[in-house]
């Protein structure tokens, strides 16, 4: 199976995807995972795994070995490697333990984990993407329970995510670590070159088409998107589907089929992002452009809007280099019409699964543990820009970041769930990234998403 979206993934997405992906509530929402069915409360804590302080307690006896297979790890001098890097050293030195990464190319990681699978040569732990991207290695990981984590479980959200089948509840691909989402960045000075306020991002779709009319009258271009890969009008769809799906088992609904592809809400909201074509909103060039290509015109002050991450690339941390830390702004997708109310869609980055043929099931939850304990995903948050699924994690302090906390407040304030979007199987998702931009510019999004909708069916 190829991943459920290959162009976000690449560079963590969907991520990161999606990874979509891509995405979980942070301080002050409630946990969307569902009852802990599978955790009667009499499990404790494995040896050295976290309890309920966020801090994770060594090892017993120090001088174990295990390895760690995954694609993020391939490089540890960027990216999420960097934050994968300075965890593995912290756990080293607190446990004894020691940590070997093994780390493959992204687009070779299924055929390879898998291969290693049948073999008997999978590393113990395994890094995975949440939902069905990476559902074609699930036959080589060992069922992960919320019971085997005692009380990490309940600290870390986005459990719907990591479900091996959408009908059985309580038996996961791996433990959530981390946090994606997409949303838009504007840039301050050309929102005031335009006469509009800076500090005041639109809410309704009717002030963001005001806000783009105003800076198309001022010769700015409003709205950046890339026709090469398709992913910035994908991850603009991302951010709207909340309104209209609004919880975690609407959302899961997709992927068991209850809720086809071609339900009028996909079309609500998918058809505003959509008409900003038509409305001249778009660069020029769009139709030459990779997503990393807007992102540096929007890093130069090229446009004014730019539909982007929460972690990996397009995000917070490249544009508090590129602009400065307060010369843009976020917001969550302005309501549109059908909409029931604002959302943000924030969804697990990662899973962390255990192999079959691991032998060393506790050393390796051990590792697991610290790196989405609070200690690790302070240490992710710092070193790579990954946001945390824990409420504990203060965002504003240890990013510094003013575009990292409104973030974080946006999340607070509307709520973050997961976009109904994460749930297309591979063949959906892959027809969706590559002709999204054409179905917006020939106005054919009934087509697309009766397209779509066959193939979900079929998967």
């Amino acid at each position: 199976m190829t991943p459920e979206n290959p162009n976000i993934s690449r560079r963590r997405l969907l991520g990161g995807g999606l990874a979509l992906g891509g995405f979980v509530a942070l301080g002050g929402l409630s946990a969307c995972g569902g009852d802990d069915d599978d955790d009667d409360g009499s499990a404790g804590t494995t040896p050295g795994t976290t309890g309920g302080s966020g801090t994770t307690a060594p090892a017993s006896g120090g001088g174990g070995s295990i390895s760690m297979f995954g694609w993020d790890i391939a490089d540890t001098t960027a990216g999420l490697g960097l934050g994968f890097e300075a965890c593995r050293v912290a756990w080293q030195e607190q446990t004894g333990n020691e940590l070997s990464f093994d780390g493959v190319p992204f687009g070779d990681f299924v055929a390879t984990g898998t291969t290693r699978a049948r073999a008997g040569e999978l590393s113990d732990v395994v890094e995975l993407l949440p939902n069905l991207n990476h559902a074609g290695i699930f036959p080589a990981l060992a069922p992960t329970a919320k019971a085997d984590y005692g009380a990490l479980a309940d600290e870390v959200t986005g459990w719907e995510s990591a479900l091996l089948d959408a009908t059985v509840d309580g038996e996961y691909a791996g433990i959530p670590g981390g946090a994606q989402g997409t949303l838009f960045y504007y840039n301050k000075a050309l929102f005031e070159q335009a006469g509009l306020d800076p500090e005041a991002a639109p809410t309704t779709w009717e002030e963001f088409e005001a806000a783009c009319d105003a800076l198309l009258a001022a010769g700015i271009t409003p709205l950046g998107m890339s026709g090469v890969d398709g992913n910035l009008l994908w991850w603009a769809w991302n951010a709207f589907t909340p309104q209209f799906f609004t919880t975690a088992d609407e959302v899961n609904k997709v992927r068991t089929g209850e809720i086809p592809l071609d339900d009028e809400r996909f079309m609500q909201s998918l058809a505003p992002i959509a008409s900003t074509y038509a409305k001249g909103y778009w660069n020029e060039d769009y139709a030459s452009k990779q997503f990393a290509d807007m992102e540096a015109a929007f890093g130069a002050g090229e446009v004014a809007i730019v539909p982007g991450l929460i972690t990996s690339a397009i995000n917070w941390r490249v544009f508090d280099d590129s602009l400065g830390k307060d010369a843009y702004g976020v917001f969550t997708a302005p309501l549109v019409e059908g909409g029931i109310e604002r959302k943000q869609f924030f969804n697990p980055v990662l899973l962390y699964g255990l192999s079959t043929s691991t032998d060393e099931v506790e050393l390796s939850r051990d590792w697991i543990s610290f790196v989405v304990s609070k200690e690790g995903q302070e240490i992710m948050l710092r070193e790579s820009g990954q946001f945390p699924n824990r409420s504990d994690v203060s965002v504003a302090e240890v990013a510094d970041s003013p575009g990292a906390a409104a973030i974080s407040a946006i999340v607070e304030e509307v709520g973050g769930v997961p976009a109904a979007q994460v749930n297309f199987n591979s063949a959906a998702a892959g027809a969706a990234t590559q002709g999204i931009t054409d179905a917006a510019v020939n106005d054919d999004l009934a087509g697309f998403l009766e397209n779509l909708a066959l193939l979900q069916s079929e998967g």
